[in-house]
């Protein structure tokens, strides 16, 4: 408006001046000039708002700036387009961040030059991608997740420890693979460890079998087994591992153990011809147990209560805490004497008397 009034303004001071100036014929044709003049100053005016001629002459009067309408919703994007002399070219994408229905691209950009009616191309939001989940097991922490964020998912992980599966791969997804998605879900991604790190129990004094128990649930195997003697530990309890008790090892590793084969021999002592009470004591003082077989001899035996034989033989070597079998003579028990008994003399029973009356 301000414009219009400026050549309004500069059309009615060059009538006054032509009307005072040059009366008559000469007058009108300077009233016609400067009517002329201002017409084509407001041509000017409508083709080039900047009042610069050389935009007549460039073509530039005929050209826009591209309005910014990235954010606007598709409607409005299209009436601010043609508000400015342009028509819009509409094409969709999925894309997680953006609302449905918003304009995420344009070409041109905004603020670039072009010709009036010219088409720019806007991008309108479809929202998130729906996407079947790929089956990433198997597959690196690294190659899950790239593929994953490349499909517009959040990823959210966490690590157990595995037998079989190597460390920082995936054992599983949630949702499993195969299972459609809208894109922005989150998707559970469980990465492997490696085995679980395994220490080597302490089993030293535990019986061998209490052992093999143990190692088993560990994850451990039994390996050699070798007999030591020992004075101080119970014969077959551990004396012994290797590797030793805290050691870190993978699943599976054997561990040898080292058991106690009880106090190492000794010569059994000769115990014949003693009394059993004393060769009891003499085998028991030696670590040995002391097992009995009678040997019957004669009435009032004078070698009574005496070991006639014992088994090992003396001079056997033997480990403390095995049986000695002694024989130890017994007397016969005296014979038995049957005494003679007083039989009574049998009496013949009396006659049976005749009924009164009966003669013979």
């Amino acid at each position: 408006m301000g414009r219009h009034r400026r050549l309004e303004e500069i059309m009615t001071m060059s009538m006054r001046s032509n009307s005072s100036d040059l009366p008559g014929r000469t007058g009108l044709s300077a009233v016609i000039g400067a009517l002329v003049v201002a017409f084509g100053a407001a041509a000017l005016f409508a083709f080039s708002p900047s009042l610069n001629p050389l935009d007549l002459l460039t073509g530039r009067f005929l050209e826009v700036s591209v309005p910014e309408v990235r954010g606007m919703t598709q409607q409005k994007a299209l009436v601010e387009l043609l508000g400015d002399r342009l028509s819009g070219d509409v094409a969709f994408a999925y894309d997680a961040d953006a609302p449905i229905g918003t304009v995420i691209r344009q070409r041109p950009l905004p603020d670039a030059s072009v010709k009036r009616d010219s088409t720019v191309e806007i991008t309108v939001s479809r929202g998130p991608a729906f996407v079947p989940l790929p089956d990433l097991v198997g597959a690196t922490r690294d190659e899950a997740v790239s593929r994953l964020q490349s499909l517009d998912l959040v990823v959210e992980e966490s690590e157990v420890s595995d037998e079989t599966a190597p460390a920082n791969t995936v054992i599983s997804l949630d949702p499993a693979p195969g299972v459609v998605v809208q894109g922005g879900s989150t998707v559970r991604v469980v990465v492997s460890k490696g085995p679980e790190v395994r220490y080597i129990p302490d089993l030293v004094g535990i019986p061998l079998e209490g052992g093999a128990f143990f190692l088993g649930r560990g994850g451990l195997r039994l390996g050699n087994v070798t007999l030591l003697d020992s004075p101080d530990v119970v014969k077959g309890a551990i004396i012994a591992l290797s590797p030793p008790p805290n050691t870190q090892v993978a699943r599976d590793t054997p561990v040898d153990l080292t058991v106690s084969n009880g106090k190492p021999p000794v010569a059994v002592p000769n115990v014949v011809g003693k009394s059993q009470s004393e060769a009891t004591k003499l085998l028991g003082n030696a670590g040995f147990v002391t097992g009995e077989v009678a040997e019957v001899g004669t009435v009032d035996d004078p070698a009574a209560g005496s070991v006639r034989a014992q088994t090992p033989a003396a001079g056997t070597l033997a480990r403390p805490g095995e049986i000695v079998t002694i024989t130890v003579r017994r007397a016969a028990p005296p014979p038995t004497t049957i005494s003679e008994t007083t039989v009574p003399p049998t009496t013949a029973a009396p006659p049976e008397a005749a009924a009164p009356g009966v003669g013979p």
